[in-house]
């Protein structure tokens, strides 16, 4: 038996340009979403999504990828709360999912970047 780490597999992510390329490409009738999306190194479900949002405006497809919107902690404020979190547990002190919440919601008020939904709720939301 081999003794081999194991390793994550990260699709890249392909670029602006090759995903508008692809998206002219099917919308032009030259090749279907199955052989395009091989041919580019794009998932299937995603081109097609991509394609069908291209399909309804009149306009010119301009790729405009929407990452991280969702993003209310910074990445050194969220590898902090991390850190806390795995410090605690550590100790014996692990919070429930609903004490990190909270926890994650008095963070995020004391830095005022607090959501509305969370203000109104006085806690944070799963994600």
């Amino acid at each position: 038996m081999s003794s081999q780490a194991s390793t994550t597999k990260k699709r890249l992510r392909p670029t602006t340009a090759a995903i508008e390329e692809a998206v002219r490409e099917v919308i032009a009738g030259h090749q279907s979403i199955n052989k395009t999306a091989l041919m580019f190194g794009i998932s299937r479900a995603y081109l097609a999504k991509i394609v069908k949002k291209a399909k309804a405006t009149d306009k010119e497809y301009m790729h405009r990828p929407n990452i991280g919107n969702k993003r209310i902690f910074s990445k050194t404020q969220e590898d902090l709360l991390v850190s806390y979190l795995k410090t605690a547990s550590k100790m014996c002190h692990g919070l429930t999912k609903k004490q990190t919440k909270e926890l994650a919601f008095q963070y995020a008020e004391a830095n005022n970047i607090c959501p509305e939904k969370w203000m109104v709720d006085k806690t944070a939301s799963v994600e």
